[in-house]
Parts: C-alpha cells; sequence; structure tokens
C-alpha cells in the first residue's frame, strides 16, 4: 500500500505514485520518513498513531532450568572449589596412611566425597585417622546443610511457575533477539537512519514475508508482530492474527 520510491524517481504505492506525479496527493497512515523528504512534501498530520508489537507470552522455563536456578553461579563455583579441596585432602591423607595403591587415586577419592555430598554411602570400610574423620564429618555436616537449602528453595521456586523474561519494551524485544513480521518495509522505516544501538538491533531483526507466509508463522506462535496503535486507543490488527492463535501473544507496553 504505501510503495517505494527508487533513486531514479521511480516507485509504487501511494509515495511512488505522487513521486512520479501519476497522482497530486496521496492520503494514508503515512509517517513523516526522512528518505521520503527528497520526493515528497507532507502537510499537517491529521491524526496520529504509532506501533506497537505482538509478542509470543511468556514460555516456561525447562525442569532443567528451574533445578539449575536453586543457587547461584557463584555458590556453585564454591561448592565446587570445596569439592576439589575436600578430594586434595583426601589424597594427602591417603598417601601417608593408606597402602592400598587404588585408594590413593583422584577417581576413587573423587568419587567417595561425591557420594558423602549427595548423602550417599562411601566405600571407605577402613579405620580412619583422627584428620580424615574431622573432614569427613565437616563434609557431612556441609552437605546436609546445602540439601536442606536446596530443598527449601526448590520448594519456593516451584510454587509459582518460572517463565522466560516477558517482552514489555522496544529494548526487550531488540535484547530478545526476536524477529518481527510485517508486509511491508514501511513498518522499519523510522529506524533506517538511526544510530541507536537498539533501533539498529530492532531494524536487523525486521522481517517482510507475504500474507501466506504471516498467517502459517502466527499459528506457530514463535515470532512477533508489529501492530498500528490508533490515536483513539485501537489496534489494527492483520488478518494473520485472529481467534485460533491470539491465546498466543500479549501486547508490548
Amino acid at each position: 500500500m504505501w510503495g517505494e520510491i527508487y533513486p531514479n524517481r521511480t516507485g509504487n504505492g501511494i509515495v511512488g505514485s505522487v513521486a512520479e506525479r501519476r497522482a497530486d496527493v496521496g492520503i494514508g497512515a503515512i509517517s513523516s520518513w526522512y528518505h521520503c523528504y527528497e520526493y515528497l512534501s507532507f502537510s499537517f498530520a491529521f491524526e496520529r498513531g504509532g506501533v506497537t508489537c505482538l509478542v509470543p507470552k511468556p514460555s516456561e522455563l525447562p525442569r532443567w532450568k528451574q533445578i539449575a536456578m536453586t543457587f547461584t553461579t557463584s555458590s556453585y563455583g564454591a561448592m565446587f572449589v570445596t569439592f576439589c579441596f575436600v578430594v586434595a585432602m583426601y589424597m594427602l591423607i591417603a598417601r601417608f596412611s593408606v597402602k592400598s595403591s587404588f585408594e590413593r587415586t583422584i577417581a576413587w577419592n573423587a568419587l567417595n566425597v561425591l557420594a558423602i555430598q549427595l548423602l550417599q554411602n562411601s566405600s571407605i570400610v577402613r579405620n580412619r585417622s583422627v584428620s580424615e574423620v574431622l573432614i569427613s564429618v565437616a563434609i557431612l555436616s556441609l552437605s546436609l546443610n546445602l540439601a536442606s537449602i536446596y530443598s527449601g528453595k526448590y520448594a519456593s521456586l516451584r510454587t509459582i511457575p518460572m517463565h522466560k523474561p516477558a517482552i514489555d519494551s522496544k529494548e526487550d524485544l531488540a535484547k530478545s533477539g526476536m524477529h518481527w513480521l510485517q508486509v511491508h518495509e514501511a513498518w522499519s522505516y523510522d529506524f533506517r537512519l538511526s544510530e541507536n544501538p537498539t533501533e539498529v538491533n530492532l531494524r536487523s531483526t525486521f522481517q517482510v514475508y507475504p500474507v501466506q507466509k504471516l498467517h502459517q508463522m502466527a499459528n506457530e506462535g514463535n515470532s512477533a508482530f508489529a501492530l498500528a496503535r490508533l490515536h483513539n486507543g485501537h489496534l489494527m490488527l492483520g488478518d494473520w492474527i485472529n481467534a485460533d492463535n491470539i491465546h498466543k501473544y500479549r501486547k508490548t507496553g
């Protein structure tokens, strides 16, 4: 509908027809696009509108990710350092008090420390030294505390299902890297000359598809769709958004 103007002053649609003088006036939902000023002049705006997006509703996080979110990255790092330190201490003790070469290996000691941290029985059946007993009691106490903290934290996380971050602004849309779609490039004209990093990112993720393809992608629910926000608060939707797929989407702020 809007059309496009080419450098040789030819074009199509509303703006192309006026640029070629095939029409005297073009009336429509046309913004004051800077790249058209070389060929056209714009009257005052009869009504102001804006552009917003329908974006997919946040999906629930995978179960493995919810389990991993119980502790922070620094906590997992501290637990790994503790694990390595305890394994090193067990090997140092075994070097002077254990005759079996197998019980001096890294694998044997690492598996026994891991068993203690998972609150499982270890395979150490020999008489232990005082230092080894103290380390074993300390790591067992730490593991019991961590297990209690983990159980309580995971139960609280599961009270309300956790979802991926919602897209509420153009900054969120740019950060997500999600493609936003429409049937014409005019929806991204305002970003053509922008140097704002967010708008540059949005310009790169904007894609144009024919109506048939938009119907298919709207039913899949994995992309965002640009729509017009009119002055009176109404929204202008394409017919690819319908009663069968609207439940998959939410409007950005």
